[in-house]
């Protein structure tokens, strides 16, 4: 007889007071959740104030060890300005899980940017820093502030201006058409400068109030020893075209690895502030994550687990790690609690 004959049992979570396991399995990021950090208030407020407000941007690094919830507040943050109202304004973009060269952080922000974005700039007569008005960038302003395409071809030119921006590959005709005289791919230490220059102007025409960009994983630069250098200077590239105008960025990475960018380049460790996420280390702490996820359910007098047994598993981890109890331990061991007491 195989394992697969027969069906398991059905759970019933309606017992323990909710539809469905409430808790994430190991390694799986919830980001509609998240529960405010005392480590982050600063960041939180500051990134709040952007969002709200425009202007001057910044620059935090979030550091910690594995599972202590960085990549929950980085998700949380890019799924809200996606969805709330008020944030329309933003445009958002969260990379991780690859390793960040300079073509990596240019799409990232001409993919923010978005087409519909790009579109509407190209139809209203966009302007450039006088400083560009004789580069390739000037004269694709120039060209569709006079050609003023509609329809199909204000598409075309959004989709042409973003691939090119983007350092893909452009064809000769395109690069006629709209007056650019470069033959080769955009190289993004020209392209940084050119993005500046477009979000300023999508701020003037009220298209777009600023840019948040999410970089997490950042242990990833370091995977290959010839790269680190290459890829703390493309941030420092961006942050120096920039200069925090109309820019928010959050960098996360584990413990060390942002000491390590830092150390490949100090001008740039100079213009992030550093908050560090410690693991849980008390029951009350442990109480208050728990609840968060459970949301609804946690007011409720039946709901299980309650508080003693939430205490409990985090006693059970706590005997096991000294240093601490992450986020994803505790959140892990109590899915498999409730998957275990819907079967009984």
């Amino acid at each position: 007889m195989s394992f697969l004959d027969q069906a398991p049992a059905k759970k019933s979570y309606g017992k323990l007071g909710y539809d469905r396991n409430p808790f994430p399995t190991r390694g799986e990021v919830r980001a509609d959740i998240y529960h405010s950090r005392e480590e982050l208030k600063e960041l939180e407020q500051k990134l709040a104030s952007f969002v709200f407000n425009g202007g001057k941007g910044a620059f935090f690094a979030i550091e910690g060890n594995r599972g202590v919830g960085k990549s929950n507040f980085l998700q949380h943050v890019e799924l809200k300005l996606q969805g709330l109202d008020a944030a329309k304004g933003i445009a958002v973009r969260y990379v991780g899980s690859q390793l960040v060269s300079p073509r990596h952080l240019g799409e990232a922000i001409v993919a923010a940017l978005t087409e519909g974005r790009m579109q509407t700039w190209i139809s209203k007569s966009p302007k450039v820093a006088p400083y560009l008005v004789g580069t390739d960038l000037g004269r694709f302003a120039q060209n569709v502030g006079a050609s003023k395409p509609a329809g199909p071809d204000l598409a075309q030119a959004a989709k042409f201006l973003m691939r090119w921006l983007s350092g893909h590959q452009t064809y000769i005709q395109e690069r006629t058409h709209y007056g650019l005289w470069a033959k080769e791919r955009l190289d993004p230490s020209a392209a940084f400068p050119y993005l500046r220059a477009i979000v300023d102007d999508m701020v003037r025409l009220g298209i777009l109030r600023g840019v948040v960009l999410l970089i997490d994983e950042a242990e990833d630069f370091l995977t290959e020893p010839d790269a680190s250098d290459a890829h703390a200077a493309a941030l420092k590239a961006l942050v120096n075209s920039f200069n925090f105008d109309h820019l928010f960025i959050v960098m996360a990475g584990q413990e060390g690895a942002i000491a390590r960018v830092g150390t490949a380049l100090t001008s740039l460790s100079s213009r992030w502030r550093v908050k560090k996420i410690e693991p849980l280390r008390t029951s009350k702490a442990a109480v208050q994550l728990a609840q968060a996820y459970l949301g609804d359910a946690a007011s409720k007098t039946n709901r299980k687990p309650g508080d003693v047994e939430i205490e409990a598993a985090f006693g059970r981890l706590a005997s096991k790690y000294s240093s601490g109890v992450s986020q994803r331990d505790l959140l892990a061991e109590l899915h498999e609690w409730v998957e275990q007491a819907a079967q009984k």
